[in-house]
């Protein structure tokens, strides 16, 4: 992004899909069906952190790829006509022997298993990775 367009551009699409993203979670992080808060941050560079919660692996792929959606279908265009912007991720589900190093090792696994098999992916525990078409892939 930055080498194509520019490191303005490349930083305006980042704080865009910052708030893409807090918008996938309730504005104050709670939703009334979860148990325990949910949030979106951005870990550095071009990669975030989005924690939900999720009645099943199912439901969690779902909202991801909901969530993958509504970046793609951002209007990134005013920015730069022929800009697309998508995402490889890495879904993880935590369980009771996971601590934070354990689950973001694991998601970083996965996210570069989705970006070295042709990005614009979500690679996840126990699941099958989920291509999208949407164009390349900026965010990681």
């Amino acid at each position: 992004m930055n080498d194509r367009f520019s490191h303005q551009l490349g930083d305006e699409v980042l704080r865009r899909l910052g708030m893409v993203l807090a918008h996938a979670v309730s504005p104050d992080g709670i939703r009334p069906d979860a148990a325990w808060p949910e949030l979106a941050a951005r870990l550095g560079g071009e990669e975030f952190l989005v924690v939900i919660c999720a009645r099943s692996a199912a439901d969690a792929a779902n909202r991801i790829e909901r969530l993958c959606t509504a970046i793609a279908s951002h209007p990134w265009r005013d920015l730069v006509p022929s800009l697309q912007v998508t995402v490889s991720a890495g879904l993880v589900f935590a369980t009771s022997a996971d601590d934070q190093a354990t689950l973001l090792g694991r998601a970083d696994a996965h996210l570069y298993s989705a970006k070295e098999q042709g990005r614009n992916r979500i690679v996840a525990d126990g699941l099958p990775p989920a291509a999208r078409e949407h164009g390349p892939t900026v965010a990681g």
